[in-house]
């Protein structure tokens, strides 16, 4: 019997409480003619579990799956050809059900439901298997894992008909403001709205999420507890449109009573929850400047649709914050739930149910009942397992000969087209870029690679170690150090995470090219009295590069800190001049104004 993971009722009043996580049994599948039953790979969390878990949310019900959002392997189908031409595909799930494609809101609003931990509808996603009409199933675009595939439902959902639909300002030229950015919707609109032109500013509490949207996309951002972040945002916004069209909003608070002073006449602001408090303020300036709030919620079915061909059209990914693995992993997801709490996430907190398996690591295609089914060989014993046995043998450890049962090895002597197996019993995957198939240690770790890149160069723009270090070195060639980079998405790195993939030729490249990106510092050639240059000369004085206070060097490495100014620096940086005889002196003028270049 399939497992699940859902809460457990103990006492407590609403917001005060916090329900526990049990495993729950649930009946073995047996899809209806026009359902299928998808083994799912990975879940993500949603804010909406959070408020299930402290009884926020209306309509809850204990013992059914939680989460709503979630990819898998379609593993058997019912009778209909609707639902067998799903057999074997990559998938996700439509996070809701009863709305089809009204773009004013589901056509009847009591029969819409979410996934996961509700009476309406008692599907979750935190299971190994879930049973749905495949009417509600989209294929996983190509060019996502799994884990990426799980965090894009919702959120992306949610994101594209606040974005698209509700503000009808993701138009090039036009300025939209992203609020809280860090959760997944938000960072699905920024993304969104991006790719379709517009010019996106984010707003968060923590400067290190900031840095984070702009390599996202993101033109610039302001931190929202600075009581004037609106005026500093104004000062970010291009010449030619000093003024936002849009404001997409899920935390509420005070971003009304300050974004109307930023927007233009008619201006939209879209709000998608309110994390912060239940209400937002619309004043009467809001009414005379004809500011409009739209309240978004969710997605019909038509959206989704659109939403999953609009992300694989301009190869989006979605951004994972933090990944757990197993289902009864209670200590791993409660930590992400905590993470959700305090809100330290930066992206989607997903939870890997089942491993992809090495065979999708070495590109296999995972629909292996749809291969079993076209054989010829009608008498070969393989053919007598049922889906799930021929998933679990391809999900196994399919590299350790020792592990294998004789079923498992009769399915992959059908399956061994679809990957390579060697006898080191070494892992091998194909580079992208010489379409030479190597060991695994060829390839580059994630570990060692920037946050921003790890999943598409360890995934589907897999590079191995000599590749990138070419790209890197054809780069040093023919552009500055602040752009070299990413080979596939072409963001640029920071010097230290070059270092780790350029040969040693290089390497001395980088440095020059390092040391010239510096901060440097110009001295006006203007002398003191020669009696002055003559005592700091015998003593070996040097100037402070950023106060230009005077020093002498006693002792010790080059690291200095400045008495003065309290700056540290290092001596090589430190201002030097010539008297005009041969002789090397410090300018002494603290008066005297210094560029920096």
């Amino acid at each position: 019997m399939p497992k699940a993971v859902s809460i457990r009722q103990i006492e407590g009043k609403p917001g005060k409480v916090y329900y526990p996580l049990e495993v729950v049994k649930l009946p073995e599948p047996k899809p209806k003619d026009n359902e299928v039953v998808v083994k799912i790979t990975a879940a993500a969390l949603n804010h909406r579990d959070l408020f299930i878990r402290q009884h926020l949310y209306p309509g809850i019900k204990f013992g059914v799956p939680l989460l709503a959002d979630g990819s898998g392997v379609v593993v058997a189908t019912g009778s209909s050809s609707e639902a067998k031409k799903w057999q074997g595909k990559k998938v996700i799930i439509n996070p809701g059900s009863g709305w089809k494609d009204d773009p004013e809101g589901p056509e009847s609003p009591a029969g819409y439901a979410m996934l996961g931990g509700t009476r309406l509808n008692p599907l979750g996603t935190l299971s190994e298997t879930v049973t749905i009409d495949a009417g509600e199933l989209e294929e996983q675009p190509r060019g996502l894992t799994a884990i990426e595939g799980a965090a894009l439902p919702l959120t992306g959902l949610t994101a594209w008909r606040a974005v698209m639909t509700k503000s009808q300002n993701a138009k090039p030229g036009h300025n939209i403001l992203v609020t809280g950015i860090g959760g997944g919707v938000a960072l699905m609109a920024l993304l969104f709205a991006s790719a379709a032109g517009a010019n996106v500013y984010v707003t968060s509490g923590s400067e290190e999420k900031i840095s984070k949207a702009k390599t996202l996309g993101a033109k610039g951002g302001v931190n929202y507890k600075e009581k004037d972040w609106a005026k500093k945002l104004v000062a970010q916004l291009p010449t030619e449109r000093k003024t936002l069209d849009a404001i997409i909003d899920g935390a509420g608070g005070d971003v009304v009573d300050q974004g109307i002073r930023i927007m233009k006449p008619g201006g939209v602001i879209v709000s998608y929850g309110m994390t912060l408090g239940p209400k937002i303020n619309y004043s009467m300036a809001a009414v005379m400047r004809n500011i409009d709030v739209r309240g978004s919620t969710m997605g019909s079915r038509k959206e989704f649709a659109d939403m999953v061909k609009f992300v694989e059209s301009q190869n989006l990914k979605p951004v994972v914050s933090r990944v757990v693995n197993g289902i009864e992993n209670f200590d791993g997801i409660n930590g992400l739930f905590e993470d959700m709490k305090q809100g330290m996430q930066f992206g989607k907190l997903v939870i890997e149910i089942s491993k992809e398996g090495e065979a999708s690591k070495l590109k296999a295609d995972l629909d292996v009942c749809s291969h079993l089914q076209s054989s010829s060989t009608s008498n070969h014993a393989a053919l007598a397992m049922n889906a799930s046995t021929i998933l679990m043998c391809i999900t196994a450890k399919l590299t350790r000969t020792e592990s294998r049962t004789p079923k498992q090895q009769a399915a992959l002597q059908l399956c061994t087209p679809q990957f390579t197996l060697f006898k080191s019993n070494k892992l091998k995957y194909e580079c992208n870029y010489c379409c030479e198939t190597k060991a695994s240690e060829d390839f580059v770790s994630s570990a060692y690679l920037p946050w921003t890149c790890q999943p598409h160069l360890t995934g589907t723009d897999r590079v191995c170690k000599l590749c990138l270090a070419s790209a890197i070195s054809a780069q040093l060639d023919c552009k500055r150090l602040l752009d070299v980079g990413c080979p596939a998405c072409g963001i640029a790195w920071e010097p230290v995470d070059l270092r780790m993939f350029v040969s040693r030729k290089d390497m001395q490249r980088l440095e020059e090219l390092d040391q010239k990106a510096q901060s440097q510092v110009y001295v006006p050639e203007e002398l003191p009295d020669q009696s002055t240059l003559d005592d700091l000369l015998a003593r070996g004085a040097r100037l402070c590069p950023c106060c230009l206070f005077p020093f002498v060097k006693l002792g010790g490495c080059g690291s200095m800190q400045c008495a003065k100014c309290n700056k540290q620096f290092n001596i090589a940086y430190a201002a030097v001049i010539d008297d005009g005889k041969g002789n090397r002196a410090v300018e002494v003028d603290e008066q005297l104004n210094i560029d920096i270049w």
